[in-house]
C-alpha cells in the first residue's frame, strides 16, 4: 500500500501492532506521526528500511532520537559478495 495522505491511513488499533515501511526517506513526517497514532498497545514495533541518502528526510531525523533503535547494514556485507 502507498500512502502518500495521512488523512489515508485508517486501521484497527490491536494491542500488538506492526508496521513495516520500505523507502522510509521518501516517508513525510505527517504520514510518520499518521501512522505513531495507530500504536495503542505495550507491543508496537516497525521496521523502516532505507538508504541514508537524505539528511532532511523524516525518517533521518527520527533515527537520531532516543525511541528509535538503529540496525546498519553494509551493503559491502552482503553475501552475494562475498
Amino acid at each position: 500500500m502507498v500512502v502518500r495522505n495521512p488523512q489515508a491511513l485508517h486501521g484497527r488499533h490491536r494491542k500488538t501492532t506492526f508496521i513495516a515501511v520500505d523507502e522510509a526517506t521518501a516517508v513525510s513526517a505527517e504520514v510518520f506521526n499518521a501512522l505513531e497514532s495507530i500504536f495503542l498497545g505495550e507491543n508496537k514495533y516497525w521496521v523502516c528500511t532505507y538508504n541514508p541518502v537524505d539528511p532532511s528526510s523524516a525518517v533521518f531525523n527520527l533515527e537520531n532520537t532516543k525511541d528509535w533503535h538503529v540496525i546498519t547494514i553494509s551493503c559491502l556485507d552482503h553475501p552475494n559478495l562475498l
